[in-house]
């Protein structure tokens, strides 16, 4: 049986992007969603990895030309929109848009946290602690390789061992 999935759109993503770079908190609910099976993981995973990555590049923009403001621009250096481009994830390529910097009178202004993201030498090491679901690891495994280390929750590992005790020893 097949079962329709939700699919967003580039203004949904781009919402998505402005919204986690505000809240990030917001991430811990989608968590119990996964679990529950009521998302398709490889597409919410994408689409939150993608998007957190643009929200970091947002963020990167917003220190070297300061937030984004509507009427005339000012300052020395400006917003000029934003192009498509591609950067490394636990050895993936992920393309994203990019905000784009130019100076007055001279060109182009890096974004600094692109250049870092084009090389993933520094987003490879990581340590995921998750809950024992098989649906989360198989998201890490697919997202950011099989390379790096899973550890199971020691409060969930706890609970699930002391269920399996009778009443009377669990303390």
């Amino acid at each position: 049986m097949r079962r329709p999935y939700q699919i967003a759109s580039r203004e949904g993503s781009a919402a998505l992007r402005q919204f986690l770079a505000k809240e990030g908190a917001v991430l811990l609910p989608m968590v119990e969603l996964i679990e529950q099976g009521q998302l398709a993981v490889e597409a919410l995973v994408g689409q939150l990895g993608q998007a957190t990555l643009e929200a970091v590049l947002a963020m990167s923009a917003d220190q070297v030309a300061g937030p984004p403001h509507p009427g005339r621009p000012g300052g020395a250096i400006r917003r000029h929109g934003a192009q498509g481009g591609v950067v490394a994830l636990g050895g993936q390529r992920v393309r994203v848009s990019k905000p784009r910097l130019r100076r007055k009178g001279s060109g182009e202004v890096a974004v600094p946290a692109y250049a870092v993201m084009r090389n993933d030498r520094g987003l490879r090491e990581r340590l995921f602690v998750i809950d024992g679901g098989k649906a989360l690891r198989a998201a890490i495994d697919a997202v950011y390789g099989t390379d790096n280390p899973v550890q199971r929750c020691r409060t969930h590992k706890l609970r699930n061992v002391l269920g399996y005790l009778p009443k009377e020893m669990q303390a």
